[in-house]
């Protein structure tokens, strides 16, 4: 019974590969054969290859998840040459390179006579192996470098080159569109997208990122859209569509995605707007923006709200302030005690607490603990408040025996 199993699978197995029953539909480009299969027929394989190697996300320049859990695509090899077998598209590139590595899910380099190409089996596209190399970015997907005769250029999806090879180096930043290139001794910021170029002698270029208050499990997003420039400790500011454009300048800056701009200056922050006109002169000791409008400020170690023409909506009073939710809650500290207020400066609730805090076990719709001497309660995100209790209580029991104060 064994015997029959190991012959029974081995069958199985040699249907799933290939081994071209009656393919319909065969064509060549430029010594590249493809077999593509019609949507309904059978695939079939003999045990005809050297080597089957299946090709997962593990295999990529830089690791990425596949659109589907199986494995798309096998490399194939015979007579030491190596094809693909992509069962998603239906398709065998014959065995016919030195050597093929996976860029992405759909995109290969392979190797001819020590010069690389680019195939996409999707599209049946390709590049000539003239390459002496291809490389992958992290970030990208849609680009990838290729180096020709000691140069750098741009290679897109579709196989064809965005930029020539003429470059003596090219980075990507981050996960933008744009790419830092060098060339006889000078450096540029390209926009692929807009096609723009701008000479770019800065000491460093980053692209600030979201990050998340841990204190209150308020997710607050970096400007991903925007480059920040040092030069001679200085600081300013790039749009990636290259439409904002501010010189190195300030002592620091920060974006927001409305394109208002937090702008440090003698040791004090201010507001400015995309233009560099100030809005607000710095004289304040720090300054985070709750939603690009308005914005906590601290003023001789306390803390307040402002709009954007620097008028206080809520006093600075407060010994700590921090957002609680994207709908303008905040929560705020006076006298050691803790309350929830709006961008106003109005309490939300009428209750005091000796502490709140995020509560990382309970569900999506995340609760805070509320602590009153040694008794612990709960608050929701949109501020339902649970009264203090049992220190030994867990939210996820309150959210079973009182579920109904929370709906």
């Amino acid at each position: 019974m064994r015997k029959f199993l190991k012959i029974l699978d081995f069958f199985l197995v040699v249907n799933f590969f290939i081994a071209i029953s009656h393919p319909t539909t065969t064509f060549s480009q430029t010594n590249i054969d493809f077999i593509k299969f019609p949507k309904n027929q059978l695939i079939y394989i003999k045990p005809e290859f050297e080597n089957i190697v299946p090709v997962s996300s593990a295999d990529l320049a830089y690791p990425r998840e596949f659109d589907k859990k199986d494995e798309r695509a096998f490399l194939i090899m015979k007579n030491n040459k190596w094809g693909i077998f992509s069962k998603n598209q239906r398709l065998i590139l014959k065995p016919q390179f030195d050597k093929i590595e996976a860029l992405t899910d759909t995109l290969y380099a392979y190797l001819v006579e020590n010069k690389w190409g680019v195939v996409n089996i999707a599209s049946g596209k390709f590049s000539q192996p003239v390459f002496e190399g291809v490389y992958s970015f992290f970030y990208s997907e849609n680009y990838f470098k290729v180096k020709q005769n000691g140069k750098f250029g741009l290679l897109r999806q579709d196989c064809k080159l965005e930029l020539q090879p003429v470059y003596d180096q090219i980075y990507e930043v981050g996960s933008t569109n744009v790419y830092l290139v060098a060339k006889e001794n000078k450096s540029y910021l390209v926009s692929v997208e807009q096609n723009k170029a701008i000479e770019a002698s800065y000491d460093k270029i980053e692209q600030p990122i979201g990050f998340e208050d841990k204190s209150y499990g308020c997710t607050v997003v970096g400007a991903l859209n925007y480059l920040k420039l040092k030069k001679d400790n200085k600081y300013g500011v790039l749009s990636t569509d290259f439409s904002i454009f501010i010189e190195p300048k300030y002592e620091d800056i920060k974006i927001e995605e409305n394109k208002i701009v937090e702008i440090k200056q003698n040791g004090k922050w201010g507001i400015a707007d995309q233009n560099d006109n100030v809005l607000v002169v710095p004289k304040f000791d720090d300054i985070f923006s709750i939603d690009g409008k308005t914005f906590i400020v601290s003023l001789a170690r306390k803390y307040g709200i402002i709009d954007l023409t620097g008028k206080f909506t809520a006093q600075p009073v407060y010994d700590e302030l921090a957002p609680f939710n994207s709908s303008g809650v905040l929560v705020a500290k006076k006298d050691g005690k803790y309350f929830l207020i709006n961008k106003d400066g109005i309490p939300i609730c009428n209750f005091l607490f000796d502490k709140i805090e995020r509560d990382y076990y309970s569900s999506d719709d995340y609760y805070y603990r509320i602590y009153s001497g040694k008794k612990v309660g709960f608050i929701s995100k949109d501020t339902k408040v649970i009264l203090p209790q049992s220190m030994t209580i867990s939210v996820q029991t309150f959210q079973v025996i009182t579920g109904k104060m929370l709906s």
